[in-house]
């Protein structure tokens, strides 16, 4: 139950990206540019890589729930 749970945020929060124009607001806005900005998106592209690997490796693969994962890897 909790793999579908960790399953279910992560697709929310990717409709979420898609329907609020994140994207395409990147891409064609000539304002967005600067160093704060670039190291936003570096940072975000981290935090979303850990939890793609916790969900879907510790998750998924290994078949361990989240107080597993804490015990585990503290």
């Amino acid at each position: 139950v909790r793999k579908w749970d960790n399953i279910l945020w992560i697709i929310l929060s990717v409709i979420t990206l898609y329907y609020s124009d994140v994207i395409s607001v990147v891409i064609y806005n000539t304002d967005i540019s600067g160093i704060f900005f670039c190291l936003a998106i570096a940072f975000g592209a981290m935090a979303l890589t850990v939890c793609i690997h916790c969900v879907f490796w510790g998750g998924i693969v290994r078949g361990m729930d989240c107080d597993g994962w804490e015990k585990l890897y503290p």
